[in-house]
């Protein structure tokens, strides 16, 4: 005989079973949330394609100003150094009529020489945007005759160099008179 938590003489059995059911009767508003979805997917989609276009249209302008910008800097320093010619063949005159000092001449021919540097600086800036122009706008591979797509282009300079130094870049420069 065994006594129970409540104190009660005798034998208890218990038994339990659970069961767990779960119906669905009605799947509500399921159609609304996956259009909303979508919708906000299209929209997401959208607004990523707009700031892909905005970036393009933004380095395009910066390219094309760049662009007008290195050609006013070359005219502007071709243009100072027909003045800085001309000032400096006023000057070695002068020398030879003794009416200007020898250091002046040579600072006027250092300035024609910086200046005929940075027309040179100038120069390789307007090659360098309209490659830049051609890259913005895809062409630059067909500029060079590769195929833009499905070939890795690799540079391959050192091994290229080391082979033959002088061979593939053209290092010579032309004397300023």
């Amino acid at each position: 005989v065994e006594t129970d938590i409540d104190c009660a003489e005798g034998t208890e059995t218990t038994l339990s079973t659970g069961l767990q059911l779960n119906w669905t009767f009605y799947k509500g508003c399921t159609r609304k949330e996956t259009i909303a979805r979508i919708r906000d997917l299209k929209m997401r989609a959208y607004y990523q394609k707009k700031q892909v276009e905005d970036e393009v249209r933004d380095l395009a302008r910066t390219t094309w100003n760049s662009y007008v910008a290195a050609i006013e800097r070359r005219q502007l320093l071709e243009s100072t150094e027909t003045n800085n010619e001309q000032i400096v063949a006023a000057f070695r005159q002068e020398v030879l009529a003794a009416k200007r000092p020898l250091l002046e001449v040579l600072d006027a021919e250092r300035s024609l020489f910086n200046i005929k540097v940075q027309r040179a600086n100038a120069q390789a800036a307007v090659a360098f945007q309209q490659y830049r122009m051609l890259a913005t706008q895809s062409k630059l591979a067909r500029h060079f005759g590769l195929s833009p797509f499905g070939s890795n282009l690799t540079a391959d300079f050192e091994n290229r160099v080391k082979a033959n130094p002088r061979g593939d870049f053209d290092i010579t420069a032309t004397p300023l008179e």
